[in-house]
Order: C-alpha cells, then sequence, then structure tokens
C-alpha cells in the first residue's frame, strides 16, 4: 500500500506549562502506512515547516 494522501484529526493535548493547564494540539502518527512509506524505527526525521503544513523527511537510518 502507498497512499497518495492520508486524513488524520488534530488532537487536543492537555499539559501543564509552567504551572499552568494548557490545550496544545497534537497529531499522531502510527500505522503499518508509515512503515510501508519507508519510516523505521530508530530513523531521525526532518520537519520543514510552513504555515498549515509540516514536511517530514527522513534524514538518517539512526544507526
Amino acid at each position: 500500500m502507498n497512499p497518495k494522501s492520508r486524513t488524520l484529526k488534530v488532537y487536543p493535548k492537555h499539559r501543564t506549562s509552567r504551572g499552568l493547564p494548557t490545550i496544545v494540539p497534537e497529531i499522531r502518527l502510527i500505522g503499518k502506512w508509515l512503515r510501508d512509506l519507508g519510516f523505521r524505527q530508530g530513523q531521525t526525521i526532518n520537519l520543514a515547516l510552513e504555515k498549515n503544513r509540516v514536511t517530514i523527511t527522513v534524514e538518517s537510518d539512526g544507526k
């Protein structure tokens, strides 16, 4: 399986920051589809950040 796109939900994450309860956005990436795309445990990834866009690229094999 090599999907062209995925639809995921942005979840609320409750945490404490500087002693104050805060809710921040959380995106969960998990599944066999990541493995099918070439992502492996231990790899280092790079996130390129733009408004409304995150691009994930494998930097190394983590070996």
